[in-house]
């Protein structure tokens, strides 16, 4: 039978078998990326960590041999690491711990080697120390070698009842020149319940290491009542700070309940000096004053250890509103890993959110190449501005280069690049600049930058708080700007400028003064005062004294003179235009001239003349108000200014580019090109200024309206048909001044003479 035929073959095929001996399994490879960290998926390789503290994998104990089984064992090629050098270990997942968990590394075989976490979490932490207490954490002790990054330990449940302990979730001790970033601990508590104990959400003591971008909200807890707990030292992030804590926050209770001499601190208990531990430091980091319970940020300092090693406690509110690296935040774009590349750490969220951390994925798609003092982060030229001081750092460089070597540049712009062609990150070397990052709240009285030179891009962001009160000098944000300024894109909130001046001076929520071809674009105020007392002085509720360009502006800040001053120019958006002009823009602020002789005021500008070589020129621009005048006066060569008055209802009820707003879609930037302005919003409120992402968006794409290319201009509509009217030559070049009523009817049209299609496609 076919039975019988096979027993032969199979009999062969066991003898084989038993002569070739049993089957060798093949090594695996724990390093599959090949960058010399030794892969963890599993808690008992977690745990085996604590036999191989150096991280090259060479180790003989039983359970490190169970945990990474049929490792390769081979000179060449030690667990699958490159050349067989491994240096440490990385999670290739998340990991939950069960049990009570014993903390890797001791005094005398301290962890001194890198734990990646890669962006993962470890949660399940949990262990309680009884009599003789002990240094624990998920590591006991970091040596001076150890760096641990990218992990977060999400709520883990650490007790202790005996004395003389250092606790923290990631580490009992980090020893000098250990390094931990980009590390959290979420929820969770660690309770104590004797004397003498250093206690942080993240490290009990930081024994010369450094702690950088780096977070927790854990609850840190006495046990009520507690006996007697003297000398202990215990702090939302860091228990005794004897290193550096770097842009980083607590956010989680800290609780105290006895101990005289106890020191219980929302970031740090106690900053202590003494060598040969480096002297502490905490840089750009904060505690939240509405959860921490305790007094402050850093309850105790050594002996020589000065106030000024301190955090700064912030609300809640606070430290969620800010949703970018500005305000508070504004420092923590860092190194993370010292190859002088910044590393983008955080995510801000929402405004109802802490910032959390990024994981290095996230990083890398975000920037590989920025480099620590490179503030022109998109190359186009503009230094980025992302606080009060390096805006106030302007008046540094009023010709925008970067070429400053002021103390206070420095200070505000620290590590800046600084050489001939790569200063301050800026393309070729060659800055020509500034713009806002974001928005910005002053704080204090706000001094004036003087005579500004360049491009200030607000970038449709704000600038809240400014307060200025002169008695000596034209004063504004500015006190002045240049011929070459370019200001646009800004919006100013609740301003407050005063002069206390007695004689004359200009003022303006922009600036003093400004001459011919200085431009200010999509500018204004919102609400805020503008107010003199000096006798023939300009007020005006952008601008002062203006023989420049303003374009789609405008402003609601009531304007006032205090006091009878004589021979006062005011208005709501121009106190006095001086052969200037004024294109698409409205005040409708309060203006109020006091009884002094020789006032002008005006609802939009107190008073036009010529400069002796140009006439003031007001294009579809008006004021709002029941009743005044737009224009207070026009001196003899002032030409045909003219502003009609609006009513609110005027304003408010046309909501697209028609009625008064026909010609409100205007070229800011003098590319040829509709750059769509105004958000006119709904028949109930006043028009506003679009972003230039906003306005991005709204700019069509070149349309070609020669479709068959015959040198005729295709009609489709009747409002096209209308337009004709404005180009009786018939050549897609409308007459002056109907540009933009055509260019909205024909939107998206090509109307460059050297376009490659031709103007309007023929």
């Amino acid at each position: 039978s076919w039975l019988a035929a096979l027993l032969p073959l199979l009999l062969a095929f066991g003898l084989l078998l038993l002569t070739a001996g049993p089957v060798q399994a093949q090594n695996v490879d724990y390093d599959m990326d090949d960058n010399g960290l030794i892969e963890i998926s599993n808690a008992d390789q977690l745990s085996a960590m604590r036999h191989d503290t150096n991280g090259n994998g060479d180790s003989t104990h039983a359970d490190y041999i169970a945990a990474f089984p049929t490792r390769d064992t081979g000179a060449g090629n030690w667990m699958g690491c490159p050349s067989g050098a491994c240096t440490g270990y990385e999670l290739t997942g998340n990991i939950t711990l069960t049990g009570n968990w014993t903390p890797i590394g001791s005094n005398s075989d301290r962890f001194a080697t890198t734990f990646d976490g890669q962006g993962n979490t470890i949660s399940g932490l949990t262990f309680s120390l009884g009599s003789g207490g002990g240094t624990s954490g998920l590591f006991a002790y970091l040596g001076g070698t150890a760096v641990i990054r990218d992990v977060g330990i999400i709520s883990p449940d650490i007790t202790s009842s005996d004395g003389s302990s250092s606790l923290g979730a990631v580490a009992g001790t980090a020893h000098n020149g250990s390094l931990i970033y980009s590390v959290y601990v979420q929820g969770g508590t660690i309770t104590l319940g004797a004397a003498q104990m250093r206690v942080g959400g993240l490290v009990g003591r930081l024994r010369g290491g450094t702690i950088r971008a780096s977070w927790s909200t854990a609850t840190i807890d006495d046990t009520n009542p507690c006996t007697n707990c003297n000398s202990n030292e215990v702090g939302g992030l860091v228990g005794r700070l004897q290193g550096s804590i770097i842009a980083s926050y607590a956010a989680g209770p800290v609780r105290a309940s006895g101990g005289i001499t106890a020191y219980y601190g929302g970031l740090a208990g106690r900053a202590f000096g003494s060598a040969p531990d480096p002297a502490p430091s905490i840089t750009n980091s904060y505690c939240d004053s509405s959860v921490m319970v305790v007094s402050n940020c850093v309850a105790g300092r050594g002996p020589g250890v000065p106030n000024s090693v301190d955090a700064d406690e912030y609300t809640t509110t606070q430290l969620q509103t800010p949703t970018g690296y500005l305000g508070i935040y504004a420092p923590w774009n860092v190194d993370l890993d010292a190859d002088t590349y910044i590393d983008f750490p955080w995510n801000f969220g929402t405004s109802s959110q802490y910032p959390t951390l990024r994981t290095p994925t996230q990083r890398a798609a975000s920037s590989t190449t920025q480099a620590v003092g490179d503030y022109d982060w998109d190359d186009d030229g503009l230094i980025d501005v992302r606080n009060q001081a390096q805006l106030a750092a302007l008046t540094h460089d009023l010709n925008g280069d970067g070429e400053a070597t002021a103390t206070g540049y420095g200070t505000a712009f620290p590590d800046r690049l600084n050489t001939a062609s790569n200063r301050m990150g800026c393309p070729s070397g060659t800055c020509a600049g500034y713009e806002l990052a974001g928005d910005l709240t002053l704080s204090g009285s706000w001094t004036p930058i003087g005579a500004y030179n360049s491009t200030l891009d607000g970038q449709g962001h704000t600038i809240s708080g400014l307060t200025v009160s002169t008695s000596s000098a034209d004063a504004g944000f500015f006190t002045a700007i240049g011929t070459a300024a370019v200001i646009r894109n800004l919006g100013f909130i609740s301003p407050s400028v005063t002069s206390t001046a007695t004689t004359a001076h200009s003022h303006g929520v922009l600036a003093g003064y400004a001459p011919l071809t200085a431009v200010v674009s999509a500018v204004y105020a919102d609400g805020g005062t503008v107010t003199t007392t000096a006798n023939n002085s300009n007020a005006g509720g952008l601008l002062g004294l203006f023989l420049g360009t303003v374009r789609a502006s405008w402003s609601s800040a009531t304007v006032a003179v205090s006091g009878n001053p004589t021979g006062v120019d005011i208005g709501g958006l121009v106190a006095h235009l001086q052969g200037g002009t004024i294109t698409a823009s409205y005040a409708y602020g309060t203006v109020t001239p006091g009884t002094g002789t020789g006032v002008n005021d005006g609802l939009l500008v107190g008073r036009t003349n010529n400069d002796s070589s140009t006439t003031p020129t007001i294009t579809n621009s008006y004021c709002v108000a029941a009743s005044g005048d737009c224009i207070g006066a026009s001196d003899t060569g002032s030409g045909a200014v003219s502003s009609t008055r609006q009513t609110v209802s005027d304003m408010q009820t046309p909501t697209d580019y028609t009625g008064i707003f026909l010609n409100w879609n205007i070229d800011l930037e003098t590319d040829d090109v509709l750059d769509y302005p105004w958000d006119f919003r709904t028949s109930s409120q006043y028009p506003i200024l679009n972003t230039p992402t906003q306005r991005a968006a709204l700019v069509p794409s070149a349309t070609d309206y020669d479709a068959d290319d015959d040198g005729l201009i295709d009609i489709s509509t009747q409002a096209q048909l209308n337009a004709i009217r404005w180009d009786l030559n018939g050549d897609g070049n409308p007459e002056s001044p109907n540009g933009n009523a055509y260019g909205t009817v024909f939107t998206g049209r090509t109307h460059t003479a050297t376009a490659t299609e031709g103007r309007m496609g023929c």
